[in-house]
């Protein structure tokens, strides 16, 4: 689980974040690829693709009408842009349903068994400074209606400005130089697990008997800011 919360502090920004460890999952389906390239996150501006399989026709992909918390998201719809849908590197056509639009309707030739959707999100100005960012995985998702949050599963990788640091409750199967990949989760497991990242970040150990571990971990963009758990301590639950 992650916790967070995204304070102005001094004309500057402070953002805390309480990791605990995950659960594992199988990876029963791992219908869904999901490559979040978030290096220009810095300014506001995430490139997404997706690669969905195709199980009906037309194809019908839905962006998440809830965000943090199960909240309806009505405006977050119109933060998607420069939206393409591919199959074997050919151009589909598409068309927005006419009484949602959150939906899109994609024509699919017979033989492709995947697609590929690529998109931009526009992030809204209280999710990011130059320096650090927070990032809700349903911000970058395109979903079956019909697909259950449960039984979904999603392969996330992400690759960071350069750099920064990155904290998630997922967990991470790999990591290079192009960034990193996580194991599938269930697509209700994916959207409980928001990504914060930056340049500056401390840590310290959180310390609990008979509990998973967790990590106090704080990014601000003004690296003065860390002195405050600078150095590291462990802290005792039992006084937060």
């Amino acid at each position: 689980m992650i916790r967070a919360s995204f304070t102005p502090l001094l004309r500057s920004a402070l953002l805390i974040t309480l990791v605990a460890a995950a659960p594992g999952f199988a990876n029963t389906a791992g219908e869904i690829t999901l490559q979040v390239d978030a290096g220009e996150i810095g300014r506001g501006l995430v490139h997404v693709e997706i690669e969905v399989p195709v199980e009906a026709r037309p194809l019908r992909l839905a962006y998440p009408r809830w965000g943090a918390d199960w909240e309806m998201w009505e405006e977050s719809i119109f933060d998607v842009t420069d939206l393409h849908f591919r199959a074997g590197g050919k151009e589909l056509s598409w068309r927005r349903d006419l009484r949602d639009v959150f939906a899109f309707e994609i024509d699919v030739p017979p033989d492709a068994t995947h697609i590929k959707a690529n998109f931009d999100v526009l992030l809204e100005p209280d999710g990011f400074t130059p320096l650090l960012a927070r990032l809700y995985w349903e911000q970058v998702l395109l979903l079956p209606p019909e697909a259950a949050l449960e039984d979904t599963h999603v392969t996330a990788h992400l690759r960071p400005p350069a750099e920064w640091a990155v904290v998630t409750a997922l967990k991470q199967s790999e990591s290079s130089d192009s960034g990193l990949t996580f194991h599938p989760v269930p697509v209700r497991r994916l959207t409980d697990a928001p990504v914060i990242m930056g340049l500056h970040s401390q840590q310290a150990e959180v310390l609990a008997p008979d509990a998973p571990p967790h990590r106090l971990v704080v990014f601000a963009d003004d690296p003065e800011i860390l002195s405050v758990i600078d150095p590291p301590l462990p802290i005792n639950s039992a006084r937060l």
